[in-house]
């Protein structure tokens, strides 16, 4: 049916924030997703952080210049939410 989710994952309401949503932006909201898997090891560290340049999109990828993929309060070196998009620095 119309609008249906086939259970593949493929659904996407129409509000939500991709990367390209992203791009541009001068500041992001920044939250630690480190929490999520092993609670113990972080609170959910956040912040609004103001960007040196704006965040861009090349090759599916975001850039954020200035910020730094480290969290301050337990160390996660590369698993964020970017503005509630889930994000990784791994490739």
């Amino acid at each position: 049916m119309a609008g249906e989710d086939s259970g593949r994952g493929d659904h996407q309401p129409d509000d939500w924030t991709t990367l390209d949503d992203i791009a541009d932006s001068e500041s992001v909201e920044v939250e630690c997703s480190a929490h999520l898997a092993a609670p113990e090891t972080c609170d959910g560290w956040g912040e609004t952080v103001d960007l040196d340049e704006p965040a861009y999109v090349e090759d599916g990828r975001l850039f954020l210049p200035g910020f730094s993929w480290t969290c301050p309060e337990c160390g996660n070196p590369h698993s964020f939410r970017i503005d509630g998009v889930e994000v990784s620095n791994l490739v």
